[in-house]
């Protein structure tokens, strides 16, 4: 496929799935299908994102909050947002119209907007959101890709902010696992290797896209890190 809509690292076939992330077979099957790959952790490594979510809230002393999830997928993580917080104003971003698809089957007995646009470029104005997710994304991105979409996600968040990111732990923080961490990019994986031996906080913190590092979480394979953006 050729088109202005995705750039050219999105159109892999990742994960060997045929089509890459641009088929229904791909969406139907993308749940099952890390479930089973994880050895049902999946669920329980995504939920461990909700820790900062919640001490974020707390802080609110009720207060709502706007939130948006970058590469929202099939919309499983907003459905653990939705069960924790039902009145929280949630959106949903993903560039693929087959998982944007699926994520509104999850999603239907809420009213939730979601939006076709990458993590790199988001249509929204500065200041929009007081909570941004992003969950297993950046992995599967180039580490320029990366960059613009840590620089977009802190341009998007109103001060004081929150960002969580939830993805593959990285080198060093489960030792044991260091020397066959890097065979996951064997499953067509074109930039894990990179991601797992990137500095995060580099990219997200104050010499990269200007946020604050919070909190650090690690479940099973998993690790979460969170970003507060200065007042």
């Amino acid at each position: 496929m050729d088109s202005p809509l995705y750039p050219d690292y999105y159109l892999k076939t990742f994960h060997y799935q045929t089509d890459g992330w641009l088929s229904t077979q791909s969406a139907e099957v993308y749940e099952v299908s890390t479930e089973t790959l994880f050895l049902g952790r999946q669920d329980a490594m995504q939920r461990t994102a909700l820790v900062p979510l919640s001490e974020y809230m707390r802080e609110r002393d009720g207060a709502g909050a706007k939130l948006l999830e970058l590469a929202c997928g099939t919309g499983r993580f907003l459905t653990f947002v939705r069960d924790n917080y039902p009145g929280m104003d949630t959106t949903g971003l993903d560039l693929s119209p087959f998982y944007l698809i699926e994520a509104r089957k999850n999603g239907e007995y809420w009213e939730k907007m979601r939006r076709r646009a990458a993590a790199e470029a988001m249509p929204f104005p500065d200041a929009s959101f007081d909570v941004i997710t992003c969950v297993y994304l950046l992995h599967e991105l180039p580490a320029e890709a990366r960059a613009a979409a840590a620089k977009e996600a802190a341009r998007l968040l109103k001060p004081g902010g929150l960002l969580v990111l939830a993805d593959s732990v990285q080198l060093g923080d489960r030792p044991r696992l260091d020397a066959h961490l890097g065979k996951f990019g064997d499953f067509n994986e074109p930039h894990y290797r990179d991601y797992i031996s990137s500095e995060l906080v580099s990219v997200f913190g104050p010499d990269g896209a200007g946020l604050t590092p919070w909190t650090k979480e690690l479940c099973s394979s998993t690790k979460v890190l969170s970003f507060r953006k200065p007042k």
